[in-house]
């Protein structure tokens, strides 16, 4: 009787520590190499990955109609919709000139539940010259770029609003000036 019930003693016991083992593998694994194997994310993670899919998802939608705004020429796009549970807009402006001199001005909502900003301004030049500038709504010129033969231009800037930040929110302007212009530009404002 002693013999079993010895035997049976040390049989809890391994089969405690192994338990015990067992769960400190998972209590020590890293997050993300559980995330892996599980899948499941820890909420920052997960956050930043919708985030990621989100924009991934933006971009392409952006490409598409950036593709479609530049075979027209000398339309503007406006897109908007949701993403990953996120309100998202895009404002695309294209325009091809062939030795006009212009001034025009435009402007866009910010609303104050967007936390990121992504702006890019491309444009190529043959003769004269066109300026895209970005006015914020407190009315202090954000960017200005003046594009010539010098060279084709390729910006772009993403901006991550943190809480506070009042300046990016409500409504910003942008200008469009060309002087004796052969050549075009793209710009192109996302919300997230």
């Amino acid at each position: 009787m002693k013999y079993k019930t010895k035997n049976t003693r040390i049989m809890k016991q391994r089969n405690l520590i192994t338990v015990l083992a067992m769960l400190g593998v998972f209590i020590f694994i890293d997050p993300s190499t559980l995330a892996q194997s599980t899948g499941i994310l820890p909420d920052e993670e997960h956050k930043a990955a919708m985030i990621r899919q989100a924009e991934k998802a933006h971009q392409e939608a952006i490409t598409r109609e950036r593709a479609r705004a530049r075979s027209a020429r000398d339309d503007y796009v406006y897109v908007t919709g949701w993403g990953s549970g996120e309100r998202n807009s895009s404002l695309m402006l294209s325009k091809r000139y062939n030795g006009q001199s212009i001034d025009k001005q435009g402007t866009f909502e910010v609303d104050d539940n967007i936390k990121k900003l992504k702006l890019s301004i491309d444009g190529e030049v043959n003769s004269g010259s066109i300026t895209v500038s970005l006015i914020l709504p407190d009315g202090k010129p954000y960017k200005s770029l003046t594009m010539d033969d010098t060279a084709d231009i390729h910006w772009s800037e993403s901006l991550s609003i943190k809480d506070g930040e009042k300046k990016y929110y409500g409504t910003w302007r942008y200008r469009i000036t060309t002087k004796v212009a052969d050549g075009s530009y793209h710009l192109s404002i996302n919300t997230y």
